[in-house]
């Protein structure tokens, strides 16, 4: 019996497909889709740009703030051991610009230059230099005298060589009287040398009151008069000569300044919060706007002592001209930082600190600098 009849045929059924039409409609569904979705995405991006960029200027701000907290807080210490010193030594020194003490002074474009923000300098030694007495045995050093020697009968020859090598030119040394009661500072002319068998330092010769001009004080501790700088019992706390017992200490500041010069691409648009010490310089905060540096006094800006006022400008700390660093009790650091330029992304903002398009971000701390709060009169 013959079934072949009965047998499919292979291949003899065709099978369906996309038309061409159909193709076309599904991939113009999909170009509207995908078009909406990356639409979507387009608005997103500089939200999401704003957010992490104002997170990370929340972050770099507070590091600054505490970065500058930790250095004024031990600021005037390592000058003296032993005596408690209730007016001297200066702990730290500010340098006010006129146009940081009002409204925000940008130029075009939201550039900043040097004037707008103040400078900061917290005072403190070398500890990998010891602090040495002064003068020859049984003798004494004045600092109107354009060199002064260091005692040091305890010490090996190879030891006063090794001890000659930690000081460099242009180092600033402060001189203290043993029970505290004067002191001023001098700038090195030259490296330290031996001789005699005692290290002898070349230096910059203060007035005959002890103060110094703004060349050989670069840090600003004795430029005032010493007519103008005094302590309680109406004495000067400038002196000229120390003996044996007297120290010599090598300063090594710590400086706080916003640098404006074009060390970025080649635009002042990036002013940058620099710490510098030991000759060696940091940015601590980029696109900074505002760096203000006030201090309250001792002499009576204010009696209300829960309620300090900080006073902006340097130059009237104490009797005129002023800048009697010896006064400051507490400081007061602002820093205003913002995101960068351009990357704000597309939308319409204006701050309300300086107009810019762009988030800004602001903090202040209130410091008492160690050896500057032993009493509050």
């Amino acid at each position: 019996m013959n079934n072949s009849h009965t047998r499919p045929r292979v291949g003899s059924r065709r099978i369906a497909g996309f038309t061409l039409i159909e193709f076309m409609a599904a991939m113009g569904i999909f170009m509207v889709v995908g078009g909406a979705a990356f639409l979507l995405f387009r608005q997103d991006v500089p939200l999401f740009n704003q957010q992490q960029n104002l997170a990370g200027l929340n972050i770099a701000v507070q590091n600054a703030v505490t970065q500058i907290q930790q250095d004024v807080v031990n600021a005037g210490t390592g000058f003296y051991t032993g005596t408690s010193l209730p007016s001297w030594p200066v702990g730290v020194t500010i340098v006010n610009t006129t146009s940081s003490s009002g409204s925000p002074c940008q130029g075009s474009n939201y550039t900043y230059n040097a004037t707008c923000f103040d400078t900061l300098a917290i005072i403190t030694t070398d500890p990998n230099t010891p602090a040495e007495h002064l003068g020859a045995s049984g003798g004494c050093v004045a600092t109107t005298a354009t060199s002064v020697v260091l005692y040091t009968p305890t010490l090996t020859a190879g030891q006063v060589t090794t001890l000659a090598t930690d000081y460099k030119s242009g180092d600033e040394l402060m001189l203290v009287k043993s029970d505290g009661s004067q002191a001023t500072t001098v700038k090195l002319s030259a490296a330290g040398s031996v001789s005699g068998g005692a290290v002898k330092l070349s230096i910059n010769s203060t007035n005959s009151d002890g103060s110094n001009s703004s060349t050989n004080d670069p840090l600003g501790i004795t430029t005032v008069s010493a007519a103008n700088v005094s302590r309680d019992d109406g004495f000067s706390i400038y002196g000229t000569s120390f003996c044996n017992s007297d120290w010599i200490l090598r300063l090594q500041p710590i400086t706080y300044s916003v640098d404006t010069t074009n060390i970025a691409g080649g635009s002042t648009s990036n002013p940058k919060l620099i710490r510098t010490q030991g000759g060696t310089s940091s940015v601590v905060e980029e696109q900074v706007i505002g760096f203000r540096v006030g201090a309250c006094l001792w002499n009576g800006i204010t009696t209300d002592t829960t309620n300090p006022k900080y006073n902006y400008n340097a130059s009237t700390f104490g009797a005129s001209p002023g800048s009697d660093f010896t006064l400051i009790r507490s400081v007061r650091v602002s820093l205003i930082a913002r995101t960068p330029l351009g990357a704000t992304g597309l939308y319409n903002y204006q701050n309300g600190f300086d107009g810019g398009p762009y988030e800004i971000l602001g903090a202040a701390i209130v410091v008492n600098p160690r050896n500057l709060s032993m009493a509050d009169n």
